[in-house]
């Protein structure tokens, strides 16, 4: 079939300028969406307020799975977020990742912004595909004035991501908090401290493991029963502090928190045993004995803390990661106590599980010392070190250590050369001594009394520290200790006036002088840190900080 029309020029003309308008209309509105997301990006407003109010509808439109709202939110162009949300921009709409303005706006630091989300209808605890809301980001890159905006604006520190941590988890690793914020994120209304995260970690218990005092410090003063909370494996937070042997934590557990110092987990261990079992230092296994906690427990097993360290000193594998502290700790346990003749459900005593004679017998004879109370003490009451010859009426005695007599001394010979040979293994170790000085002792532990007092208990940070030295101060140094009136002129007095240590012995080294034999001199000192800060040239006495 053929048609035939008939039509006038002049109207074809107009009709084909309408479709030729439409055709543009079309093209430029397919653009408008990359046009008004790059515009906002730049932060073009004159740009932006053309297309929005020539395309109303499209201002929520993406470009590459962002709207124009959201690129502005994280490049930070805060009048172009007022425009937009004025001109009516959704706050909530998420991308694909699940963001919305808000947390765009936290992953680019962008504290103002966030603000004004929030005063304008953002909805602060929306969680993103990770689960993590925009204070989750914040907390995480440190940025202390966009997360106070956020809590201020009620988000919810307790909200967990897709590995169940939560705002305060990610906070306890962040030292460099301010303490202001610490507070208002613990503080809020909807913090839960009894949240767990992937790893079966409270709140508590994985600020103990950073190492994190102020905010053990803060939970334990707000909740107090976080401290009997227990992880899949049932343990405390004093556990773990005990058995890492972080001294001022476990003191503002107990003290503060009033943590069960006896509370036993899966095993039946308790925070004593962890520590003795984790190969601590003595400074845990003392804190907690002087905070009377038992020191016959049974676990499980039937061990008591004395059993578990004969079973981890008897062991080969085990001595491998055993401390200095093992000698002093076997004899800070009997001095305190210790039943040398409990059972263990296989029917062995820890004299049972000690190998070396020698140390059996010492085993033996501080138990009955501890039983007839017959503990050589000085005169202020002071015991004593167990490990000690007898000095009769002497006052100083210097004791060789060698390492071909018993297994008791050549334990501690090989103590003190595993401290020395971690930094200076190519040294030859000539003679060992065991300086012992009654009256030293004496005034060393009424100083740590008085700082413990002071700190708390456990908290006068004792530490083995080397002092190398002349020749012709051994002798004097033996007998009348280390005057600090007199030292630390050698190395110029950096620091003050004073006398100064090295926890490594190869700095040491470099002070101590050889004599004609080519020997040098080095004595390990205990020495009382406390808390120190960095002194000047003319401070002449201690600055402690607490």
């Amino acid at each position: 079939m053929h048609l035939l029309f008939l039509y006038n020029s002049e109207v074809s003309e107009n009709l084909a300028d309408v479709f030729y308008d439409l055709l543009k209309e079309e093209q430029t509105s397919a653009d408008v969406n990359v046009s008004l997301v790059d515009a906002a990006s730049k932060g073009d407003l004159e740009t932006i307020r053309r297309l929005v109010n020539r395309y109303p509808n499209k201002i929520d439109e993406t470009f590459k799975d962002q709207t124009a709202l959201q690129v502005a939110c994280y490049e930070g162009k805060y009048d172009t977020v007022v425009f937009l949300v004025q001109h009516g921009a959704s706050v909530n709409l998420q991308d694909k990742a699940g963001d919305t303005a808000l947390h765009l706006a936290a992953n680019g630091n962008e504290s103002d912004i966030m603000k004004y989300l929030a005063d304008n209808g953002a909805n602060v605890n929306i969680s993103n595909a990770k689960q993590q809301t925009a204070l989750h980001i914040t907390v995480n890159k440190s940025n202390w004035k966009g997360s106070k905006v956020l809590i201020d604006k009620g988000a919810d520190p307790s909200l967990q991501d897709c590995k169940k941590d939560t705002v305060m988890h990610f906070v306890v690793s962040q030292k460099d908090c301010p303490h202001d914020t610490l507070k208002s994120i613990f503080r809020s209304k909807k913090a839960k401290f009894s949240a767990v995260n992937g790893n079966g970690c409270s709140i508590l218990t994985f600020a103990v493991m950073k190492n994190n005092k102020y905010v053990v410090d803060l939970i334990v003063r707000l909740n107090t029963n976080c401290t009997s909370d227990k992880m899949s494996d049932g343990r405390t937070a004093l556990h773990l502090a005990a058995a890492n042997n972080k001294v001022e934590i476990s003191h503002c557990l107990i003290t503060t928190g009033k943590a069960d110092i006896n509370v036993k987990d899966i095993k039946g261990r308790t925070p004593l045993m962890s520590a003795v079992y984790s190969g601590g230092t003595l400074k845990s296994v003392e804190q907690l004995i002087k905070f009377e906690c038992s020191v016959n427990a049974t676990d499980n097993s039937g061990d008591t803390a004395l059993h578990i360290l004969q079973t981890q000193k008897s062991s080969s594998m085990m001595r491998k990661r055993r401390g200095a502290d093992d000698t002093q700790m076997l004899c800070f346990l009997l001095e305190n106590g210790a039943d040398v003749l409990i059972q263990n459900k296989n029917g062995k005593t820890p004299i049972d599980l000690t190998k070396d004679e020698t140390e059996k017998l010492l085993i033996k004879t501080l138990a009955k010392k501890v039983i007839e109370k017959s503990f050589a003490r000085t005169k202020s009451g002071f015991t004593f070190p167990a490990d000690w010859d007898d000095m009769g009426k002497e006052t100083i005695l210097r004791v060789n250590i060698e390492p071909s007599k018993t297994d008791l001394m050549k334990q501690q010979w090989k103590d003190v050369k595993q401290m020395f040979d971690n930094t200076l293994p190519q040294a030859r170790i000539v003679s060992i001594q065991r300086i012992q000085n009654k009256f030293n002792w004496e005034m060393y532990q009424v100083m740590k009394k008085k700082l413990e007092k002071q700190y708390g208990i456990g908290c006068a940070n004792e530490q083995n520290l080397f002092h190398g030295t002349l020749p012709d101060k051994v002798d004097l140094i033996v007998e009348q200790n280390l005057d600090c009136r007199l030292a630390g002129t050698r190395v110029g007095t950096l620091l003050g006036k004073g006398t100064y240590f090295a926890k490594d012995a190869k700095y040491s080294d470099g002070y101590a002088q050889s004599d004609s034999n080519g020997h040098k001199f080095m004595f390990v000192y205990s020495v009382l840190w406390v808390k120190l800060v960095v002194e000047e040239m003319n401070m002449l006495n201690r600055h402690y900080k607490i």
